[in-house]
């Protein structure tokens, strides 16, 4: 989501097993206070699967909170998949305070947690969840793909900074991902900005990808770099 894109998997994934979707509006149908709005709907579809186990992804707070308050009344084991980390987003003292003990109260009732990071699984020691319950899972990219790309492209590096105007000695920065708030992405041309001026005159940044802040983004620096920006899009 985000990119403009239509994706798709390359996987039939609801296939080999009783599959349903709550709603067909993303994750903004059930992120905040009216994601709770499906909480009744969810509970009805687990009772009539029965299962020994539920996996809740953390997308949405309100919504897995109240699952997991609700679920092991049920006799029904929790697992719990989970992004958090310390180290995402600034907070007021208050509503860091009020986010930790959201948190503390979801874990406890969790059998097993799945954080996809190392700072995720110390974000989980850190509030005593015992080590027997974490189970470190981080993402898996085809890597194989990844090195025959890295094979292919290498050699033809030259080629590729001469298309780009760029010369064979500059520095180049890439920057691939979402142009989105929650990357902070705006703070790599608030960064480039101290360097000194010397430095900053050779640099070059390609840039692939699109999101929200993709306007912002190209502004600030093409109005850094000029001709040395090289947004591609995705």
């Amino acid at each position: 989501p985000g990119f403009g894109q239509t994706l798709c998997w390359d996987q039939p994934l609801l296939e080999g097993y009783t599959s349903g979707f709550l709603c067909a509006g993303g994750l903004s149908a059930i992120e905040g206070w009216h994601g709770l709005l499906w909480l009744p709907a969810a509970l009805r579809w687990i009772r009539r699967a029965r299962p020994d186990a539920v996996l809740l992804f953390n997308h949405a707070p309100l919504l897995v909170a109240a699952q997991a308050g609700v679920l092991p009344r049920l006799g029904i084991r929790v697992f719990l998949r989970t992004e958090v980390t310390d180290a995402v987003r600034l907070r007021s003292p208050l509503l860091a305070l009020l986010r930790d003990l959201g948190l503390r109260w979801i874990y406890r009732r969790s059998t097993m947690l799945f954080p996809i990071s190392s700072h995720g699984r110390r974000h989980l020691e850190v509030r005593g969840v015992p080590p027997e319950r974490i189970c470190l899972v981080n993402y898996a990219p085809d890597t194989g793909w990844l090195e025959a790309q890295r094979r292919h492209w290498q050699p033809q590096a030259a080629r590729l900074r001469q298309q780009l105007g760029i010369d064979p000695h500059a520095p180049v920065l890439l920057y691939a991902g979402r142009l989105a708030p929650e990357k902070d992405v705006l703070l790599i041309p608030e960064a480039l900005a101290r360097l000194p001026l010397q430095e900053l005159q050779r640099l070059h940044l390609i840039s692939v990808g699109s999101g929200p802040l993709e306007p912002e983004w190209n502004r600030r620096l093409v109005a850094l770099l000029g001709a040395r920006f090289h947004p591609l899009g995705f």
